[in-house]
């Protein structure tokens, strides 16, 4: 196998590695506030809970889907918008 064609292949595989989606961070929460932060529309990737949180209301919004993490208890959750 020659040099450039070593290469060419090497070229290759990094443009489709390029193209492949990357998983987005999890987040990881100890406060009410970072929680809301995380599960709002602006946030991203999946949210795991490090903490009892006792410091905010027993509500929670979610603006997007997520997977959220409650102590090793995952929840899926799928955010749509129904137009009506």
């Amino acid at each position: 196998m020659s040099l450039q064609t070593l290469l060419r292949g090497t070229v290759t595989l990094a443009l489709l590695l390029m193209l492949m989606p990357i998983a987005a961070i999890a987040g990881n929460v100890n406060t009410y506030v970072a929680l809301q932060a995380d599960c709002s529309a602006s946030g991203s990737g999946d949210v795991v809970l490090t903490a009892g949180i006792t410091d905010g209301a027993t509500q929670l919004t979610i603006g997007r889907s997520l997977i959220l993490d409650l102590n090793g208890k995952k929840r899926i959750i799928i955010y749509k918008i129904y137009n009506l």
